[in-house]
């Protein structure tokens, strides 16, 4: 489980990094915490501390991550407008 989030956080970060050096995305500093925040939720499932009741790594994990989610959430609004701007033309109004 975590080989494959971490293969899909390398391609998520791969993506932003071409996206910011092109364009400057806006979407890219959320997208990039969101990353950040998931490796440490990441770290936190594969070192599996030691943790009082009820608290587990599965448990902490999950919070952590939720945040992580938030932060993609934010970043992804911003590139679905980004999107929006870059559709087709819109017909002209003047005769």
């Amino acid at each position: 489980m975590i080989f494959d989030s971490g293969l899909t956080l390398a391609a998520i970060l791969t993506l932003q990094l071409i996206a910011f050096a092109r364009r400057r995305a806006a979407s890219a500093p959320w997208i990039f915490a969101g990353l950040a925040v998931s490796t440490a939720a990441a770290a936190i499932e594969a070192i599996r501390p030691a943790l009082p009741a009820p608290l587990g790594p599965d448990a902490v994990y999950h919070l952590i991550q939720t945040a992580g989610l938030f932060l993609f959430y934010r970043g992804g609004l911003l590139f679905a407008n980004a999107v929006r701007g870059l559709g087709a033309a819109q017909p002209s109004t003047s005769g």
